[in-house]
């Protein structure tokens, strides 16, 4: 396994690292698998997560596609939308900037922050980082039930329990 530049190599799997690594031959399930097996770590006001892709993800050019780029952000940011709010979220907005290839055999980092509600509109951000900024997301999220906002839901939610 390759890390990016700048970092040790990171830790086997038999080593605990807390690294998903995703390199099945089957793409479509393989990348199921990667979403189910990510593992985020949470901080004071941050939630992180890594992930190492392996060579069933690249596209044509040995990189990784910005489409699943796209879809790391939306799973890892709506996950952290849900566990803020405690209610079922939706995407409402994503938006993803590309700034470096990301690799397949190479470690990054995704940290998630979460920014205001507003109308009941959940902001997050996100990065995807190796030895440098690989791409930056920022999405919009609402509780499931249209109408409701998140305290609405809550409280529903808690009606149920």
């Amino acid at each position: 396994m390759k890390s990016a530049p700048g970092h040790a190599r990171p830790p086997s799997e038999s080593e605990g690292s807390g690294v998903f690594k995703a390199s099945s031959d089957g793409p479509a399930l393989a990348y199921q698998a990667a979403l189910n097996g990510l593992q985020y770590e949470y901080g004071r006001g941050t939630v992180s997560c890594r992930v190492c892709l392996g060579p069933a993800f690249s596209s044509h050019s040995g990189r990784i596609h910005g489409g699943l780029i796209a879809t790391l952000f939306d799973e890892v940011t709506g996950h952290v939308a849900y566990r803020t709010s405690g209610v079922p979220m939706v995407t409402t907005l994503l938006r993803v900037r590309f700034v470096e290839p990301m690799l397949p055999e190479v470690e990054y980092r995704i940290d998630v922050n979460v920014g205001a509600e507003v109308g009941g509109v959940l902001d997050v951000t996100a990065e995807l980082l190796g030895a440098r900024l690989v791409a930056a997301a920022s999405a919009k999220f609402r509780p499931l039930f249209r109408g409701q906002s998140i305290d609405h839901a809550l409280a529903h939610a808690e009606e149920k329990s």
